[in-house]
């Protein structure tokens, strides 16, 4: 929540200064690279500093449109019911952070790399991926319509 408030400061400046899209995507890239760093965390102490910047990632995403705000609103309220369940099943802080990653790069049109983390997922439980590849495509068509 710090990184949060100290990114709302900055990001708002900024915003300001350079127009609000830069500012978006900077507040994206710094997300991500703290979830990633979160999911390779050898401690508590990286963890909280990695967790810190997703926060500050995370103010620069409400600064955009009213439209991405209340859509980002809605993401977290399905993520944080879906998130006990998601707990529950891999039990490990590292696997979480790697799922949280799935929906962003699908999202971004990134499906092959969202595969390639699946298939890992997969291996590692001993679970098959023998129709990973149709299903991946049929939700990224799915995302890309119009509605």
């Amino acid at each position: 929540m710090l990184g949060y408030v100290i990114s709302g400061l900055v990001f708002s400046h900024y915003s300001d200064k350079y127009g609000r899209r830069p500012i978006v995507w900077l507040g994206f890239t710094i997300e991500l690279t703290g979830i990633l760093l979160c999911a390779v965390s050898p401690n508590i102490y990286f963890y909280s500093i990695a967790r810190f910047l997703v926060g500050m990632g995370g103010s620069g995403r409400g600064m955009a449109m009213s439209d991405i705000a209340i859509l980002g609103g809605i993401g977290w309220v399905i993520g944080y019911a879906g998130i006990p369940g998601l707990a529950y099943w891999l039990q490990d802080y590292r696997y979480m952070q790697f799922a949280s990653l799935v929906p962003l790069t699908i999202t971004n049109g990134q499906v092959d790399r969202a595969e390639q983390t699946l298939r890992n997922a997969l291996k590692m439980n001993g679970k098959s991926d023998d129709n990973l590849k149709t299903q991946l495509s049929e939700l990224f068509e799915y995302l890309q319509k119009d509605w």
